[in-house]
């Protein structure tokens, strides 16, 4: 899980990003479905940032197990096409999109997701509420 807190107030460039990765989240996550290509999430996110996905420099995502990064990946660079890894009921992964600006500053937001019958459930709880001016 990760989320982004600000000690002072966003500037308007920093909750468009803010606001532009939680709209990327939440399309992967209205994607996941037992049955589709793990990839298909990631290419939905990337095609959704366009402008910004130059500087999306990691995959959307992994699976969670034993490990806390395994199969499936969700990423279409590491996605094998003659062994495409499919979502199956039960799986546990992240969808972790972010956005990094050199110099500037960078946002992800992640949680894990349980893949079910009819879509996924959240295993975390924290909101993605933007936060600021929390004293630390």
């Amino acid at each position: 899980m990760e989320r982004k807190v600000f000690t002072e107030t966003p500037t308007n460039e920093q909750k468009n990003i803010y606001s532009l990765v939680l709209d990327a989240h939440e399309r992967a996550v209205s994607k996941i479905q037992k049955g589709i290509k793990s990839s298909f999430l990631e290419k939905t996110v990337r095609n959704f940032l366009k402008t910004y996905e130059p500087y999306f420099t990691h995959a959307l995502g992994h699976g969670v197990g034993l490990e806390i990064h395994e199969s499936p990946s969700l990423s279409e660079k590491l996605w094998n096409k003659s062994n495409p890894q499919i979502l199956e009921e039960n799986m546990l992964i992240t969808i972790e999109p972010g956005i990094y600006l050199p110099e500037k500053f960078g946002i992800r937001l992640e949680n894990i997701y349980q893949v079910t019958k009819t879509g996924s459930k959240s295993l975390n709880t924290l909101s993605f509420e933007l936060k600021f001016n929390i004293l630390v």
